[in-house]
């Protein structure tokens, strides 16, 4: 089936009072082709990238446990399994049990529900050491107050969605959880392709250098209100960036290692001209709750053409292997 975006489920959900951490699970799902061929995966029981296997009392009591939590960057767009970070991660850590909490479109109230409604009872579950990995972007900042409200709402009214009733099998999803979400898809989503040919990453971005190209461009670029610019400098504590922070720092309190991650967009795919306030905004956090913040345009420049996707804004291969190992020998110093 195709890929869906966890705000298509999100829409339908509140009068099941469950806030969706993945897609539906157990699907070969068709992801997107940004220059390297249509990429496909296998979702595991919480409809998430992951080896289901990840999710076993085996890797979950014996091993320690590294989290990467993110949109798209995160989950992999549009790369095969092996090349995503947390994969290229692994290859350093290869001992640890690395789990991918990352998908497309997902944002810093996403963020909050993953660590509250799946990191915080795999952390009690599998009393490991564990290192969380919170990851943004700049495309983080940019939210509708208004459906963010109502995401937090849904978040504060969401039932528990993880179950540990057998410790030998490991962590599974709950069965109201599950029913929900696949009723939910089966009634409400249309899941035939939308594009026969090219699956195009969220269908928002240009495979050559068109006027309209042009015009995302000029507006990226040069539309930035003096009202907007100052929301981001003196307003930040109000936004859902600073409360995934918080919920990081108290989610992770004697429980796991906590880092904050940036992510840099390409200059020429997402330029963006409030993405160094943000940045910024989101390292002063981190270091207010002390935790360790990477900023991964150390590793990544984003007017290298070699970093990104041939067709597409996100990191190409050789892009997501240079985060996975500054992030990797970023937590070695740290």
């Amino acid at each position: 089936q195709r890929h869906i975006y966890l705000d298509e489920i999100k829409i339908f959900s509140y009068p099941y009072k469950i806030f969706p951490v993945g897609t539906v699970p157990y699907r070969d799902i068709y992801y997107c082709d940004e220059g390297y061929g249509l990429v496909t995966y296998r979702s595991d029981r919480f409809g998430l990238r992951n080896d289901d296997s990840v999710w076993s009392a085996n890797n979950l009591k014996n091993k320690n446990q590294t989290f990467f939590i993110g949109d798209s960057f995160v989950q992999g767009a549009c790369v095969e399994n092996n090349q995503t970070i947390s994969e290229n991660f692994r290859k350093f850590r290869g001992k640890d049990n690395i789990l991918n909490l990352g998908s497309s479109g997902n944002g810093p109230n996403d963020y909050r529900a993953i660590l509250r409604l799946i990191v915080e009872p795999t952390l009690n579950y599998s009393q490991k050491k564990s290192d969380v990995i919170l990851a943004f972007t700049a495309n983080d900042r940019t939210r509708i107050k208004k459906f963010d409200d109502d995401q937090e709402q849904l978040l504060y009214e969401s039932v528990e969605i993880v179950e540990t009733f057998n410790n030998a099998k490991g962590i599974f999803p709950k069965k109201f959880y599950l029913e929900s979400v696949n009723e939910i898809v089966r009634k409400n989503i249309n899941l035939r392709p939308s594009l026969s040919k090219r699956v195009k990453s969220n269908n928002y971005f240009f495979p050559d250098l068109k006027l309209s190209n042009l015009k995302y461009f000029l507006k990226s670029k040069l539309k930035v209100t003096s009202v907007f610019s100052s929301y981001l400098k003196r307003e930040f504590d109000k936004s859902y960036t600073y409360r995934a922070i918080n919920d990081l720092h108290n989610i992770c309190h004697k429980k796991c290692n906590p880092y904050v991650v940036y992510l840099p967009t390409s200059e020429f795919w997402r330029p963006d001209s409030t993405s160094n306030i943000y940045k910024k905004n989101i390292s002063e956090v981190a270091n207010k709750f002390g935790i360790p913040f990477f900023d991964a345009s150390e590793v990544i420049n984003p007017r290298n053409d070699e970093n990104y996707a041939i067709e597409g804004p996100h990191f190409s291969p050789i892009g997501y292997e240079k985060v996975a190992r500054g992030i990797y020998q970023f937590i070695l110093k740290n």
